[in-house]
């Protein structure tokens, strides 16, 4: 099957896709913002232009907050300009941000096969992302980015090697915007890169796991202070809850709740508190009840090379993520926003025997995995 294959049904689905996402800016605008605050929206779309003081680079260069004050510059930017070609127009200047992000989001589905396009396509429409990828905010741009490059790891799965200019653009726009998902997506390049030239598959995707872990012994103490530092900027801001390290290295100890919750966002207590609380617990639910749903059909079969792969990657993105999230469910569901499409290619196409079985058979590796089988073909 030819996965870039685009029939008219999903040409037309792409279509609504697109009107059904202007449709959450023009909501976001009229009806959202008298609700909750949209992050930092308003501050882009009335930006103009600036340039960047190499004062200011030297200054933060030190705090390493330096990513911080590029990726708010840059999203100031293209602020500017669609405010100078929309008038100052709030909701066209949303639309502008979203166009770039569904951009990102179709490039990320036609990778995929027909199938599995099915159910995420399910998931892409879901209420939350679709309003913070929808309007003028830093998610719009990450949406694009981590688009772009799961759909390059999934034509990398593929054999498909092709690495263009604008993967690498989007590579630095992940490490200027989200550094701290590089070590996800290193992982994950790395696993089907070096795992294509490997007999012993399961040997480096569990040393690699194990091996990973060293940098968070190495760096525990910037680790945990990093933590600390963060909080200040979540604690008594609207509906955030009590600190949630309250000992040395807790951001490891509690890393597994923190991990979840930081991931789904409120508590069934939280969600009772308002309307868009429970709307938010309840697709929450929905999201990771799918993902769940798909794991467990296919884990009896799963390749353990594709189950260490899979659980690394996950693990390092929600536990570099999570202290982001863990202080205000609000938060959480805005800054999953950004990740979530990794997320779905980890579930989708990471735990999938089916897209491993192909991908070392069209890279001619003759290792041992299943129970010590080797399967013919992807339809074992």
């Amino acid at each position: 099957m030819n996965e870039n294959r685009i029939t008219v049904g999903w040409g037309i689905f792409f279509v609504g896709l697109y009107f059904y996402r202007c449709g959450m800016s023009v909501l976001a605008e009229l009806v959202v913002a008298r609700l909750t605050e949209l992050g930092d929206a308003d501050q882009y779309q009335r930006s103009v232009f600036t340039i960047l003081e190499l004062t200011q680079v030297f200054s933060v260069a030190e705090t390493f907050d330096l990513g911080r004050v590029y990726s708010t510059s840059l999203t100031e930017s293209l602020g500017a300009v669609f405010n100078f070609f929309f008038f100052g127009n709030p909701i066209l200047i949303d639309i502008g941000f979203q166009t770039i992000a569904f951009i990102g989001i179709v490039k990320f589905l036609i990778a995929v096969d027909g199938t599995t396009r099915r159910y995420l396509a399910v998931l892409i429409v879901t209420p939350s992302f679709s309003l913070w990828s929808s309007i003028a905010a830093k998610e719009a741009l990450i949406v694009f980015f981590v688009g772009v490059l799961c759909a390059y790891f999934i034509r990398l799965y593929q054999n498909r090697m092709r690495f263009g200019l604008l993967e690498i653009l989007c590579a630095i726009g992940v490490f200027t915007f989200k550094v701290h998902y590089v070590p996800t997506l290193l992982a994950i390049f790395l696993f089907i890169v070096v795992g294509q030239r490997v007999k012993q598959k399961v040997a480096l995707a569990l040393g690699g796991s194990l091996f990973s872990l060293v940098p968070l012994y190495l760096f525990k103490d910037k680790i945990d202070a990093m933590a600390f530092n963060i909080a200040p900027h979540f604690l008594g801001y609207g509906s955030s809850r009590e600190m949630f390290w309250i000992e040395q290295y807790d951001v490891f100890f509690k890393a597994p709740y923190g991990m979840f919750q930081g991931f789904f966002g409120p508590t069934l207590e939280e969600s009772i508190s308002g309307p868009l609380q429970i709307a938010s617990f309840l697709e929450s639910a929905f999201i990771v009840g799918i993902m769940l749903l798909v794991l467990l059909r296919s884990i009896h079969k799963l390749p353990v090379f594709s189950f260490f792969v899979g659980v690394s990657s996950l693990g390092w993105l929600l536990f570099a993520s999570y202290p982001l999230g863990i202080l205000n469910a609000g938060s959480a569901v805005r800054y999953r926003t950004g990740h979530l499409m990794l997320v779905f290619l980890i579930f989708a196409i990471i735990f999938s025997r089916d897209r491993y079985i192909l991908w070392r058979e069209r890279g001619g590796g003759h290792d041992r995995d299943v129970a010590g089988v080797r399967p013919a073909t992807a339809g074992t």
